[in-house]
């Protein structure tokens, strides 16, 4: 990607460049999978209004996030009887 293209995230101060890419390796290691995935393929499409890029990873990763199918533990838990 040519520097013009580039965005930067974080200025370390000299000599803790290694550290603070250490740092952040383990924090990505540590998101969910799915969520990465979809946060590098939309990282590698062509330059296009940042805008909606951010607007559309959020709305990927919200999706790859959110529960599954929380209506029917919603359901069950609410239809419980009280003892």
């Amino acid at each position: 990607m040519p520097a013009s293209q580039a965005l930067v995230n974080v200025v370390v101060a000299p000599g803790h460049t290694e550290a603070e890419a250490r740092k952040v390796a383990r924090e990505i290691c540590a998101a969910a999978g799915e969520a990465v995935a979809i946060s590098r393929k939309l990282l590698k499409l062509p330059p296009e209004d940042l805008t909606r890029r951010i607007d559309q990873e959020a709305t990927c990763s919200a999706n790859a996030c959110a529960p599954r199918k929380p209506w029917p533990a919603f359901k069950a838990f609410f239809s419980r009887k009280k003892a």
